[in-house]
């Protein structure tokens, strides 16, 4: 039966085992962890390898779309990414023309030359005044343009497995 992440919050009390079953590094896998501490944003969990204690932090995901709690186990993603959607493509289509203007061209050049930054305030003022400021470099409702993959990052969008525990 699948659960929410106030149940596993409920499930996660201090002194609590949990397996790893996976994890993306590939440390501790096969190994039993204890709960330390429970906050609302994620579990301290310790760790004892060669009688050497070590902890860490768990981050529980800010959307439900990103955990998976079903019977005793539960993994957690990262958030993946999509395509432009139609609105993105309009403003990047806008944007992308007053980036090619001579008048933009003429200030971007003396910007570099000078240290300026007329250009940036420019860009950053065009995609807050679109209500799209994720679209310039900065992480805004859960989304974040790479403009290396040419994507979008969305917490809506479930990503590649990052850890699966079981509970004890």
């Amino acid at each position: 039966m699948k659960k929410s992440l106030a149940d596993l919050k409920r499930d996660l009390f201090v002194g609590r085992k949990i397996k790893c079953i996976f994890n993306s590094c590939g440390k501790y896998v096969g190994m039993e962890r204890s709960v330390v501490k429970v906050q609302s944003n994620g579990i301290y969990i310790k760790t004892i390898i060669n009688g050497k204690e070590s902890k860490s932090f768990l981050d529980f995901p800010k959307t439900k779309v990103l955990l998976e709690y079903e019977d005793n186990k539960f993994s957690i993603y990262s958030r993946g990414t999509r395509d432009y959607n139609s609105e993105e493509l309009k403003a990047l289509e806008e944007w992308n023309k007053i980036k090619n203007t001579e008048e933009y061209q003429k200030q971007s050049s003396y910007d570099m030359m000078t240290d300026g930054s007329t250009t940036y305030w420019q860009e950053k003022r065009f995609w807050k005044n679109h209500n799209m400021l994720y679209m310039f470099y900065e992480e805004e409702k859960g989304l974040y343009r790479d403009t290396n993959l040419d994507k979008i990052y969305d917490n809506q969008v479930r990503g590649r497995l990052m850890y699966s525990y079981e509970l004890d």
